[in-house]
């Protein structure tokens, strides 16, 4: 009799995992490119120009490694988006694989006994999770996918150095860090992430060093302090996306952003491309906000040598959101796809707690509820990315969720315009601009889009207004360069070439590689 011993029954559970996530993520392949995904991939002037390989760094910095992997698909002979959308659910599928094993890595470095059980469930709930599908479904956010790829070769990496003291696993752990690093910003996680765990489950002779460290550098940064107020001004600057929030603000909001978060791992929905969230101004929702998250971090500090997975899952969590989800304010304060790094954390939680749940007296019931758990699991984010498929659909799903949200008012705008209905486009991308003046914020997207509206209809006059007033309060230079390159079309399409081609060559300056601002000169000259 052929008796199936405990590796093949892994084995073959885990083939029927990674199945269903292709199952789950077949819809996929036929998506249409998003929003970002235009201005990113198929407008990009960048990826049009016979330069576009030198010049990819200087223009995407810190992004670079995740730029040149759309580029390469870019330059794939095909007209559909299948290309893409295979490269990203192959991305998934590979850190599905570094997830499973990294529970392992994890367990071994904190030196606490392994379950495989754990490890299938914590792969099934991250694996199979629709608040994951957005990182994947949606083309342009193959960086956060690719990023965490990046991520956990380094952590994986790392944490088996420390174990095995292996010069190979250090230099994978640094390769993956700077991949990371030049993949998306927020993999400056990972250093801070290996400091705490260090600080709080290392040795003692290295936890002493470590804090000795720190307060060295606290100490060279005082003194160095009333000589660098240039530098730290600079800083400021560079990590902030949004100057009209403060970082106080942004991070009281962030801290109840974390409960919308949990509310969508656990319940499976609201799922939204916008989270339709403002900035925090209840007294009470932060004072609650600020108690629960010290409360958790207390637990961390007084209970990780006694629930040492939980506790490092919980630091693994919090340091995967430093970037995004703390005082560096960003302009949109919430994404599904900020989550996907996180989702480990919360995985191995609840995967913990549903194998502990059953084990003992009811080990008969972790089949069933790890069945049920794949099936509703994999019903969300099939139908979630079924939804992707139709544009239409898609738009009013969102605006239903959110219908004051100047990101979907903008986005159904886009539609109706490029459906060629433009007096609902104009109705939509007036309310956007509206909604983001409410704000205080301009975004130079949904004013030239709303400029394009008026000069398909024929008003120049209301498309200039818009694009003089948009200067007036638009800063950024690629921005300013995108708001001139439509007004010089406006003026163009008016006739007033000498004005036109002045517009033109001002967005040239900022922005060389404004498409829209050379095809004004070609017309023009």
């Amino acid at each position: 009799m052929f008796v199936i011993n405990k590796l093949n029954k892994s084995s073959i559970i885990l083939f029927c995992i990674f199945a269903l996530a292709c199952i789950v993520y077949l819809p996929s392949l036929s998506v249409p490119f998003y929003l970002d995904d235009l201005s990113s991939i198929v407008n990009n002037p960048t990826f049009q120009s016979p330069t576009a390989l030198n010049d990819m760094f200087s223009i995407y910095g810190m992004r670079v490694i995740g730029y040149y992997s759309l580029y390469f698909n870019y330059l794939l002979p095909y007209e559909t988006t299948a290309s893409y959308h295979i490269v990203n659910l192959i991305i998934h599928l590979i850190n599905g694989c570094l997830v499973y094993k990294l529970y392992f890595a994890i367990c071994a470095y904190l030196k606490i006994e392994t379950h495989k059980k754990v490890a299938l469930m914590m792969l099934v709930l991250w694996l199979l999770h629709p608040l994951n599908t957005q990182a994947v479904t949606y083309t342009v956010q193959r960086l956060a996918s690719l990023v965490a790829l990046f991520s956990f070769v380094a952590l994986f990496s790392y944490l088996k150095w420390r174990v095995t003291s292996q010069f190979k696993w250090l230099f994978m752990a640094i390769v993956g860090f700077v991949c990371a690093i030049f993949t998306k910003q927020n993999a400056v996680f990972i250093p801070v992430f290996i400091y705490l765990v260090e600080l709080f489950y290392a040795s003692n002779v290295v936890k002493r060093k470590l804090k000795f460290s720190a307060l060295l550098a606290m100490l060279a940064f005082a003194i160095l302090y009333p000589f660098i107020p240039e530098l730290l001004h600079k800083i400021d600057m560079a990590t902030r996306e949004n100057h009209l929030v403060t970082r106080f603000d942004y991070f009281n909001t962030q801290l109840y952003v974390h409960f919308i978060y949990l509310k969508k791992f656990l319940l499976l929905e609201p799922l939204a491309l916008t989270i339709d969230v403002n900035i925090m101004n209840n007294s009470a929702v932060k004072a609650l906000s600020y108690l629960i998250h010290m409360s958790i971090l207390a637990f961390v500090v007084l209970c990780h040598k006694r629930y040492r997975l939980v506790s490092f899952s919980i630091i693994l969590y919090y340091c995967a959101h430093i970037v995004e989800s703390s005082i560096i304010p960003i302009t949109d304060l919430a994404f599904e796809h900020r989550t996907y790094i996180s989702n480990i954390a919360l995985s191995m939680i609840a995967a913990s707690f549903i194998v502990r749940l059953t084990h003992n007296k009811h080990k008969a019931l972790l089949p069933c509820i790890a069945v049920i758990i794949c099936i509703g699991l994999a019903k969300q984010a099939y139908d979630r990315n079924t939804l992707w498929q139709t544009p239409d659909k898609f738009f009013m799903n969102e605006f239903d969720m959110a219908p004051n949200n100047p990101r979907n008012l903008e986005a159904i705008g886009r539609y109706y315009a490029a459906k060629e209905k433009f007096e609902l486009a104009e109705e939509y991308l007036s309310k956007s601009v509206d909604a983001n003046f409410k704000l205080g914020r301009l975004t130079a997207s949904s004013v030239t889009n709303l400029m394009k509206v008026y000069l398909a209809l024929g008003d120049t006059q209301r498309a200039v207004m818009a694009g003089q007033k948009a200067l007036s309060l638009v800063k950024k230079g690629t921005n300013r360069s995108e708001v001139l390159g439509t007004l010089s079309l406006v003026y163009a399409k008016m006739r007033h070439c000498d004005f036109a081609t002045g517009l033109a060559t001002t967005a040239l300056k900022l922005n060389p590689y404004n498409d829209e601002a050379k095809r004004v000169l070609e017309y023009c000259g």
